[in-house]
């Protein structure tokens, strides 16, 4: 067995178990946010009607008729696995929380035969604070990464059969069906290939690449509905930024702030610059440019001009990339480098834990401030007694009431303010459209994050038809007046 060159064998049991305990910390009570319920409802209605709909967003880009633009292969991977968990918000994250762990696998299989290799890698990704949110959360973002790493392990090989090469191709375009962002992968493959193995073989796994992603048109192509799916992508509000150069090159521009959003980003980021900083100086003896680093960049490169957002969670794409690249660069250098050196690079990992630390304190506060989302949801329908009557509610009321109520969103009315009436949707005109469309019950949300339109707390208790009947620091109910005699008398408020 080989010395261990950067931390001796303990030090890596003692930071892997305690990155595990804090991550477990967060687990508990953890609450529900946006996606959680916005892919399940797709895989809910995929299993009940055969389609992929939105009945939350009803009347939006006619989600409600079908969808022809989402996360393909993450909803069909999630509406198999949900057939046998259920629709509760822990069945919803086992996908995300698979293909989390199906990362870190991949990752100890790409260090094989090399402990400390793995241990390293283990350490840092197990200690991604952006892993425990959005590889736990109802989110595509660790499939996509999953795929496309798995795509760059049989490339990278440089004895890969021709059959591998065209299974990486494969992968990277399933990455690409899990989201249209994995749609780098193909692009950052073909490149590399040609810089490595020729035109020949980068060309056909560019091919493979792009006609598994094209597999993406296919619903629609069957249903003849093609100008519909393109209506859907040009129209959706995700994709406007791409849409007006304007936008795009403000996405552009605040490129830096996908990889220093937060702790859960920060310290993984800085750690890698710490690390390629400290190891510049040793160009003669140290390879940078390695194959990993080369594609890391192409990835870098190519999702700076492809992507609509700089949204945190898709900083995921590349974690699995920037840690096999740094334990490659660290563990090769160790040997040589000198001791001030050394000593930075040794601080600099030591520091890392901290993220780890600091994100499981902001997401216990987190969980312990806000309500249980299933509790929650069935204290609220108290108010609410006529089953199947149309409600307005926000979009994780879907837990444990879909089946009890026709709901809409609340996130489709914030769509609505910013789109139709450019941010100024009055609370009258608001109530006015749910009034002409008979909806008996809204349910408000004050959790400013939650995408959803918002009725503040200082709204008057009446407004048009409805009667205020209940009100706490997170929620109030509207019921429309005809239906008070049914709704609980008393009336409760701890705002």
């Amino acid at each position: 067995m080989t010395n261990n060159v950067l931390f001796p064998r303990k030090v890596y049991y003692g930071a892997v178990v305690l990155l595990l305990l804090l991550l477990a910390s967060t687990l508990y009570h953890r609450i529900s946010h946006f996606d959680d319920a916005w892919c399940t409802e797709q895989s809910y209605w995929l299993l009940k009607d055969g389609i992929v709909r939105s009945e939350l967003f009803r009347g939006y880009n006619y989600w409600h008729e079908r969808l022809y633009v989402f996360h393909k292969a993450f909803v069909y991977v999630q509406a198999l696995l949900l057939s046998g968990v259920g629709f509760s918000v822990w069945g919803a994250r086992t996908t995300p929380m698979l293909f989390t762990a199906v990362g870190l696998g991949l990752l100890l299989l790409y260090f094989r035969r090399k402990p400390e290799h793995q241990w390293l890698a283990a350490t840092l990704y197990i200690g991604c604070g952006c892993l425990w949110i959005f590889g736990v959360d109802n989110r595509p973002d660790s499939m996509v990464a999953a795929f496309g790493f798995a795509s760059y392990m049989l490339l990278r090989r440089p004895d890969a059969s021709f059959l591998r090469l065209l299974l990486a191709g494969v992968l990277a375009g399933i990455a690409g069906l899990t989201h249209l962002n994995g749609i780098i992968y193909v692009a950052a493959g073909t490149f590399w290939l040609l810089a490595h193995r020729g035109w020949l073989r980068a060309g056909w796994f560019g091919l493979v690449g792009t006609l598994t992603v094209s597999t993406y048109l296919l619903d629609a192509a069957l249903d003849n509905q093609i100008d519909r799916l393109v209506y859907q992508f040009t129209h959706d509000h995700v994709t406007q930024s791409n849409l007006h150069w304007w936008s795009k090159l403000a996405v552009m521009a605040d490129y830096h702030r996908l990889f220093m959003h937060s702790e859960g980003e920060t310290f993984l980021t800085v750690l890698f610059l710490v690390v390629v900083v400290v190891l510049w100086r040793h160009r003669p003896s140290l390879k940078l440019l390695t194959p990993s680093m080369q594609y890391l960049l192409l990835l870098l490169g190519l999702f700076w001009l492809l992507t609509k957002s700089n949204n945190v969670y898709y900083f995921l794409l590349f974690v699995p990339f920037l840690i096999a690249t740094l334990v490659e660069l660290t563990l090769a250098a160790a040997p040589l480098l000198t001791q001030p050196q050394r000593l930075v690079v040794v601080v600099a990992f030591c520091a890392y834990p901290l993220g780890g630390l600091i994100r499981a304190f902001y997401l216990v506060r987190e969980n312990q401030t806000y309500p249980n989302t299933l509790v929650e949801n069935a204290r609220l329908a108290a108010y609410m007694p006529q089953q199947g009557a149309k409600i307005i509610a926000p979009i994780d009321f879907f837990f444990g009431q879909m089946n009890n109520y026709r709901v809409r969103g609340l996130t489709y009315y914030a769509l609505l303010n910013a789109n139709e009436y450019a941010g100024q949707l009055p609370l009258d005109t608001f109530f006015a459209l749910a009034t002409q469309d008979s909806v008996r019950y809204i349910v408000t949300d004050q959790r400013t994050w939650n995408q959803a339109y918002q009725v503040p707390a200082d709204a008057p208790s009446q407004i048009g038809p409805y009667q205020r009947v209940f009100q706490d620091k997170w929620h109030s109910v509207y019921v429309r007046r005809d239906s008070l005699p049914q709704v609980p008398p008393t009336l409760s408020s701890n705002y």
